[in-house]
């Protein structure tokens, strides 16, 4: 067994003989010394205060090897051939590994963590808590905001190459001419061949929204026929919100990074309206808002990256004439708990 033999495997680039060679390897042989100085190297090399680019990678590695886990728990109880990964990584654990492992299991806890679930032919996953990065088997690398879900073949087999996406994502796609990548959401599609994108489509809304960081996109709606229609191509630096009801379009050319900031971990608000900015903290703090309907016309400017919710609600009632409570958690009826709202009023005088 070779380092990269292995690493063709974790790719999903092995041939038949070969995908053979490293079953048998991790069936047999997972636990002899040529595995153990194999892992043992590889830690060796691998540095806690590594930059943040290569914790990323990290963090991709990892959600490829939970990908892969449960593709195959998956084909298991389907009576496909599986490979036992897991006997191979909690051997692997016992030797060297058992922190990375444990960060793993921690950041992808199903509950009250992130979720994923397999089906037939395609994944679904939910970042229920935090923000999540996502590899997907072409390359594309996905990040989705919290609260949000993207639905996606294994293997990107037909003529395009399509997502659904429920919430808000940002996609680097991975170049591919004769195969383009289309995001769908309730109301538009996004259709590109590689390029830097970010999309908001929260299923309680009646818009979509678009931000092209590089590259070029093609915005469209289809109807319930199947019929096709062009709403509008994208250069980059543009932001149009697509209005799934009347089909209005807005189109805003400019700064972005607002719209984009989130997926660094960054609240970051431009003359953003109240009702925009309370959006972006429910699905950040997992907390409900209730805004009175004399104040929804505020708008606020502000760069957050680590503050509290508290915090921000502190700096909103310096900036404008308002108040806010907090109500905590109720018990409800089925057994389950609410989540805490916010309630925003004018300040009275």
């Amino acid at each position: 067994m070779t380092k990269e033999l292995l690493l063709r495997y974790l790719n999903g680039d092995c041939t038949p003989q070969q995908l053979a060679e490293v079953t048998r390897w991790i069936e047999d042989e997972a636990n002899a010394a040529e595995v153990k100085n194999l892992i043992y190297s590889d830690w060796q090399s691998f540095e806690p205060n590594d930059s943040a680019i290569d914790e990323e990678k990290l963090e991709l590695l990892l959600d490829r090897i939970h990908h892969q886990l449960v593709i195959e728990e998956t084909n298991t109880q389907s009576g496909r051939p599986f490979i036992s990964v897991m006997t191979w990584l909690a051997k692997a654990a016992a030797i060297v590994l058992l922190p990375l492992l444990a960060y793993w299991f921690v950041s992808e806890s199903p509950s009250p963590g992130n979720r994923l679930v397999a089906h037939a032919d395609t994944l679904e996953f939910a970042a229920t808590t935090g923000l999540r990065v996502l590899e997907l088997s072409d390359g594309t690398v996905v990040t989705l905001d919290y609260g949000s879900s993207i639905k996606y073949p294994r293997t990107f087999d037909g003529a395009i190459r399509e997502v659904i996406l429920s919430g808000e994502g940002y996609f680097d796609v991975a170049h591919n001419a004769d195969q383009p990548f289309v995001v769908k959401t309730k109301y538009m599609d996004v259709k590109v061949l590689g390029t830097e994108f970010n999309v908001l489509a929260n299923p309680e809304k009646e818009f979509v929204a678009t931000t092209l960081v590089k590259g070029k996109v093609v915005l469209q709606h289809t109807d319930r026929q199947g019929a096709v229609t062009n709403i509008q191509s994208m250069v980059p630096g543009q932001h149009v919100r697509y209005d799934g009801e009347t089909g209005d379009v807005f189109t805003e050319t400019g700064n972005i990074k607002k719209y984009i900031a989130w997926k660094d971990g960054i609240l970051m608000f431009d003359n953003t309206n109240i009702t925009d900015i309370a959006e972006k903290m429910e699905r950040m703090f997992n907390v409900t808002f209730e805004i009175d309907d004399d104040i929804v016309n505020y708008v606020y400017t502000g760069r957050f990256t680590d503050e509290k919710l508290t915090q921000i609600l502190d700096y909103m009632t310096m900036a404008t004439p308002i108040s806010y409570k907090i109500i905590p958690q109720q018990q409800l009826s089925d057994g389950t708990r609410s989540k805490p709202k916010v309630i925003v009023v004018r300040k009275s005088d």
